[in-house]
Formats: structure tokens, C-alpha cells, sequence
């Protein structure tokens, strides 16, 4: 079993706002570095082959704790739309295990003027999608998804949050948003509300 994450974000704007959100990003080839956001003490900064074990733990332990995930992401894809005087711009990372929930509030805290869709699936196949709007903070869970296995039985199921469900009706979704929603399964269970 992979135990990967993958995480999307989608961000809208005017577009001085939604470029200086997209340059803030520590963005490098394929590597989103996450302790150029959230720093780690020195001795957790870099993992070595010849790091022990001991030491090991413990550097996932504090990434884990302080980023949400016990590695940095690798950015999948990322993409663009304009609409003047509107910008939109998507990202999608890859992660050990979880999202880098901790890195993407801290990030997104620094550009609240923008409105954000997030997907998110786990390496359970547990899925969601939510929105955070400007003075949000946090993220608000429209529709969720989940998978629960062990021994003896699976469960599947979604949720739905009506109230965050009307919360999202509240803003004029344009079709990129429509778009990125649709992307996922999960989306055909709330864009018939929006």
C-alpha cells in the first residue's frame, strides 16, 4: 500500500493578489519545501543515510507535528487561469501519509484576500473537499468521504455539511471553480448544489 496524500489547492483573486500568493510559494523544480515556511531546529533540518534511526523518529516526529506530514510534498502539477481582473491558480503536492495541513494554514494566513477550494486524499482513500473564504480560519468541510477497513469489516460512507454547503453557495462560483470541483469523484455529490 502507497501511503501517499495528495493535496490540491485552488486559489482566487484579483491577480496582483493571487501572483504574490503563487511567488510566496517555496516552489523549486518538483520540491515544495516546507521548512522554508515552517523552519525546523537544525538538527531536524535534513535526514542523511547515515542518520540513525533514533534521530530519524525524531525528525518525523517534529515534521509530523509542525507541518502535518513527516516529509516535504512534491508538487504534482500546477495551473493557471486568467479572467480579468480575476486570477486563478492551482497546485496539487504529493505527501508521505497526511496533508501538510500546518505549512498550508500558515501560508494561506499570509493571503487572506483570496478564496481557496482544497481536495484532499488520504492513503486510506479518504476524501474531502472544502473552501476557506478570506477571513476564514480555518477550512470548512463541504462533503467527506471515507473508507475504514480492518480485520473483520470495511465501511464506506460521505458526509455532507449543509451549513458549510451554504456557506460556499454564498459565493459566485465562475466554471474554472465549477471545473475544479468536478475534477473529483467527490465533487458530483455538491456541484449540483452550487
Amino acid at each position: 500500500m502507497k501511503r501517499i496524500c495528495k493535496t490540491s489547492i485552488y486559489a482566487m483573486g484579483l491577480i496582483n493578489e493571487v501572483k504574490a500568493f503563487e511567488k510566496s510559494l517555496p516552489i523549486s523544480d518538483i520540491l515544495f519545501d516546507f521548512r522554508k515556511i515552517i523552519s525546523p531546529p537544525e538538527e531536524f533540518y535534513e535526514i542523511y543515510d547515515h542518520t540513525s534511526s533514533d534521530q530519524r523518529l525524531k525528525i518525523y516526529d517534529w515534521r509530523t507535528s509542525n507541518w502535518g506530514t513527516p516529509s516535504n510534498g512534491t508538487v504534482y502539477k500546477t495551473a493557471r487561469t486568467y479572467f480579468e481582473p480575476e486570477k486563478n491558480f492551482e497546485f496539487q503536492i504529493v505527501t508521505a501519509c497526511d496533508a501538510p495541513t500546518l505549512v498550508l494554514n500558515k501560508i494561506i494566513k499570509n493571503h487572506r484576500n483570496l478564496f481557496y477550494l482544497m481536495h484532499q486524499i488520504d492513503y486510506l482513500d479518504n476524501e474531502l473537499i472544502a473552501y476557506r473564504a478570506f477571513d476564514d480560519t480555518d477550512f470548512n468541510i463541504i462533503c467527506s468521504s471515507y473508507r475504514y477497513i480492518n480485520e473483520d469489516f470495511e465501511k464506506s460512507g460521505c458526509d455532507m455539511s449543509l451549513e458549510h454547503l451554504c456557506g460556499l453557495q454564498n459565493y459566485k462560483l465562475n466554471q474554472p471553480e465549477k471545473d475544479f470541483i468536478m475534477s473529483f469523484d467527490i465533487g458530483k455529490f455538491i456541484i449540483k448544489y452550487v
